[in-house]
């Protein structure tokens, strides 16, 4: 919202997007054909006498430069992209900050001395704890290698059937991505090695170097599905999230019924997050989705019922007895009458109970795909971190869950984002409070029963997202 802002501010200062310098041909391609009507005059070329660059070079990061879908009519595909020698580690168009250009700019249009010292940026080293564009690998991010459950990321550069045609940096750039299709994966990853465009496979997890792990080893239990935090949510006007989370050592002997309200306290009070075009779903208990919006709901199974009412069958007195033998003979067929009965309702409610079970495995199947990247293992220095990120999602079922963990949290989710995107990119802003001083690691799992996942340009802040 920041740099949405700071954008029309320069445009009330008498400028025009930067894309409309009349030297533009020589540093960005524009797909015209892709270009929205009501966008097409955004992409017109402005002579000299009427935009005037102040000898300024050309600025593809200047924060009045498009992005490479922006206007898009088709917006699976990019309508600017930077000259092929130029693009790589190229950024094209933000809205972080002002670039020194874009200072300089208007210093020179009103005549102001040209200062630049004091010019601070959101994605400047100080306010970055991370970031990647895996322009040449992963970074320091890893992917938990493949396994029987687990598919692993692949890094391409090329045009996908399932998910992007091109990736979110500037149109040009790779891009982490993720299939159901196994074979499509294999197909698109040697073709990348035949292009000679991959120079380093994506780094595999050593399973040690994982938060989650090293609880695990140090505990001997398994981290999954435990919650020894609190997390309590609030939605701010602008339609940012902030989750907050709390912990301290002397939380260790928080006992089993408060661990188990914690939980249900995450599920009742769900989280939203600043996530421009997308729909949003709040961490749910497992199974507890319904896999088109991604909305909390029942499962819409319960558990079995003991059958039917049972039968309550009286045997009164007799009044009138003709002898011991029709008594004893009335008797016994009465208690016959009983074991038939309950053996009835048994049969009925063993019946119900393999159902009901057969019912509950089927809705809480696994997915076909399942794929982790982790971040790497940092330390809070702020009240807030920011995590930032473009996604692809094809397919209603696609899921991306934000995980963290940490030497005092056990594995938890923060934010599920549903695949109700469509067929083109979007960015996630989500901005996680934590206490200042506490070590933590954040793991982005992909899961899918169709279609793809990708992502791109990730940014981790020692901010609240801007």
């Amino acid at each position: 919202m920041k740099g949405i802002i700071m954008h029309e501010m320069i445009h009330v200062l008498g400028f025009y997007h930067e894309q409309n310098r009349y030297d533009r041909d020589r540093y960005v391609n524009i797909n015209e054909t892709n270009v929205t009507d009501r966008g097409l005059h955004d992409f017109r070329i402005r002579n000299s006498t009427i935009l005037d660059p102040h000898g300024a070079p050309y600025d593809m990061e200047s924060i009045m430069h498009y992005s490479p879908y922006t206007m898009a009519a088709n917006r699976a595909y990019p309508v600017l992209t930077p000259k092929p020698e130029l693009a790589k580690g190229q950024i094209l168009g933000q809205r972080f900050a002002l670039t020194p250009i874009d200072v300089i700019k208007v210093q020179r249009q009103y005549n102001c001395p040209e200062d630049t010292s004091n010019l601070v940026s959101d994605i400047s080293p100080a306010n970055l704890h991370t970031s990647c564009n895996f322009d040449d690998d992963t970074c320091d991010f890893h992917v938990k290698p493949a396994s029987t459950d687990v598919t692993s990321w692949i890094r391409i550069t090329q045009s996908t059937p399932d998910g992007p045609k091109a990736g979110y940096t500037n149109g040009l750039d790779p891009f982490l991505y993720v299939s159901v299709d196994t074979s499509l994966m294999t197909w698109l990853e040697k073709n990348e090695q035949e292009m000679g465009k991959t120079t380093e496979s994506t780094k595999t997890l050593p399973v040690e170097t994982t938060m989650e792990s090293k609880i695990s080893t140090q505990t001997g239990k398994s981290t999954e599905g435990k919650d020894v935090t609190t997390i309590n949510a609030s939605t701010k006007e602008a339609g940012q999230s902030v989750t907050k989370t709390t912990s301290a050592a002397d939380e260790k002997q928080t006992s089993t019924k408060t661990m188990t309200s914690t939980a249900e306290s995450l599920t009742r009070n769900p989280t939203t997050a600043d996530y421009l075009g997308l729909s949003t779903a709040p961490p749910a208990k497992t199974g507890s989705t319904d896999g088109v919006t991604g909305n909390a709901k029942s499962r819409g199974t319960t558990a079995a019922t003991s059958g039917p009412e049972q039968p309550v069958t009286k045997i009164g007195s007799q009044t009138k007895i003709a002898s011991t033998t029709t008594t004893q003979t009335k008797t016994t067929k009465a208690k016959a009458q009983i074991r038939s009965q309950n053996t009835e309702t048994e049969a009925t409610k063993t019946a119900q109970d393999d159902t009901s079970s057969a019912n509950l495995a089927g809705s809480s199947k696994s997915p076909k795909l399942r794929a982790s990247l982790f971040t790497p293992i940092m330390k809070s220095e702020t009240a807030f971190t920011c995590l930032q990120f473009g996604i692809y999602q094809k397919d209603a079922s696609a899921k991306l869950t934000v995980y963290i963990a940490g030497p005092l949290l056990y594995r938890q989710p923060v934010q599920e984002y549903s695949g109700a995107l469509g067929d083109h990119w979007g960015l996630v802003r989500l901005s996680i409070q934590l206490p200042v001083g506490l070590w933590y690691q954040l793991e982005l799992e992909a899961t899918a029963d169709n279609g793809a996942i990708a992502l791109d340009d990730i940014y981790i802040l020692k901010m609240m997202c801007p």
